[in-house]
């Protein structure tokens, strides 16, 4: 059997057909059930439990946010509360304080300020004494050390002089040394020469 353009054109036409009827009648099922629901006229036993379900939720989570709102508001006016009442202690605490630091200062200055003057120039003498006692060690720690300054110096230029003129002794005893070795060479050149003389005028017939 052979299978031309024609036939494979009408199947698709009619699978096409097929598919749109049942895609209407699940539209037109989906729309009677919505119609249903919305109108109230059939509500399945499920649904019902369903919707049943919901609001009793949505009443405890309204019930739970109504807890909520209590408890922050009454949290918030006893925090305000303890607020109130810590700067009310605070602000009397430092009054008491600022009186008592007063009536102190007062009794100080009225009963206390001639023993006071009284230790303060005892104080002062210790402390001069002490000062005087110190400058004066400090001083002889100054002299020390400007004698034992002056002692090293003199011994330093003591060694240096004294350096220099072993040197320069040494170089004068070289000098007189060489000067004597050479007058000693000289001498005996001389001695030579002087007795060869005659030999070498017996030589020569003079």
């Amino acid at each position: 059997m052979v299978v031309t353009r024609k036939d494979v054109k009408s199947t698709q036409v009619r699978s096409m057909k097929k598919i749109q009827k049942k895609e209407d009648k699940i539209e037109k099922a989906r729309a009677a059930l919505t119609r249903r629901n919305m109108t109230l006229d059939f509500v399945s036993r499920k649904r019902k439990i369903f919707e049943s379900w919901r609001f009793a939720v949505k009443q405890q989570r309204g019930f739970l946010l109504c807890v909520i709102n209590v408890l922050e508001k009454s949290m918030t006016n006893k925090g305000f509360h303890y607020i109130k009442n810590s700067s009310i202690d605070s602000h009397v605490g430092i009054r008491k304080y600022k009186r008592i630091n007063m009536m102190i200062m007062r009794f100080m200055k009225r009963n206390m300020g001639d023993y006071f003057n009284k230790w303060k120039n005892g104080a002062l003498r210790v402390v001069d004494a002490r000062y005087n006692e110190a400058k004066a060690v400090h001083e002889e720690t100054e002299a020390n050390f400007a004698d034992h300054v002056k002692r090293i110096k003199k011994q330093n230029c003591a060694n240096i002089l004294h350096h220099f003129k072993k040197g320069r002794m040494k170089a004068i005893f070289k000098g007189w040394r060489k000067q004597k070795n050479y007058y000693k060479k000289l001498h005996a050149q001389q001695r030579d020469t002087a007795d060869k003389l005659p030999l070498v005028f017996l030589k020569r017939g003079l």
